[in-house]
């Protein structure tokens, strides 16, 4: 009987400490929607990313040029892309059914994402709508590509911006009228680009601006700054 006790005791045992490690391993690991995110976002390139491998690491925290932050209340999370400068290739595609060569709308899926990076590569195309769903991103950096196209309205919804950098591209017309909703912008660098036109007003009456870059774009008419945080010493037009 003594035996028998025992032998129970430790089948129970070894199963709550094999479902705790697994319960804990679990929960060190990515989320799966930022999984599937970056996986898409891998596969939709036209070039490898080096230090992406779902096969021999499938915890993406762990990739190259992830950050995650595991203090977040859903689980360990995807807060930052940094892919500067990896001679990636390829346009954006909108979805993972159009794997043509680009970023996936379902970086969306990275909802807790503050920092994206893709600066000094080759990516070309528009910018998918899935960027303008991460409202959590304060800093986006994708200066020395050949992006193209208009620049969206939907900037509007990345209210808490404070780093936008999308200098040496080829982004064409006019300059949205849409950043009024962007209250925490500090710095902004549109230099080297197609752009048109007037800057619009939600631009020039910005009361956060401190640094706005936009030199060599074929901008016309007065330009009248109300910005009252701005440094006139670190703007260029």
């Amino acid at each position: 009987m003594g035996f028998r006790r025992f032998f129970l005791s430790f089948l129970l045992s070894a199963y709550f400490l094999f479902d705790v490690s697994t319960s804990s391993s679990s929960s060190l690991a990515c989320n799966s929607n930022d999984l599937k995110a970056l996986t898409g976002l891998s596969n939709c390139l036209g070039s490898l990313i080096a230090g992406w491998n779902s096969v021999a690491s499938p915890d993406c925290c762990n990739w190259t040029g992830v950050t995650c932050d595991s203090s977040i209340v859903s689980g360990r999370r995807v807060v930052g892309l940094e892919l500067g400068s990896r001679k990636l290739k390829g346009k954006i595609c909108e979805s993972l059914a159009d794997l043509d060569q680009g970023i996936p709308k379902d970086l969306a899926n990275c909802t807790s994402l503050h920092h994206l990076s893709f600066h000094g590569n080759y990516l070309s195309g528009s910018l998918p709508d899935g960027v303008f769903q991460l409202q959590n991103l304060r800093e986006l950096h994708i200066q020395d590509n050949r992006f193209s196209g208009p620049l969206k309205n939907g900037i509007a919804n990345l209210s808490n911006l404070v780093k936008l950098d999308i200098s040496s591209n080829l982004f064409s017309v006019i300059l949205p009228d849409a950043f009024g909703s962007l209250t925490r912008l500090e710095q902004f660098s549109a230099s080297s680009n197609l752009f048109i036109g007037r800057l619009p007003r939600s631009v020039v009456n910005s009361p956060s601006l401190q640094m706005l870059v936009l030199k060599n774009n074929s901008l016309s008419g007065l330009i009248n700054l109300s910005c009252s945080a701005m440094n006139l010493s670190q703007s260029w037009f």
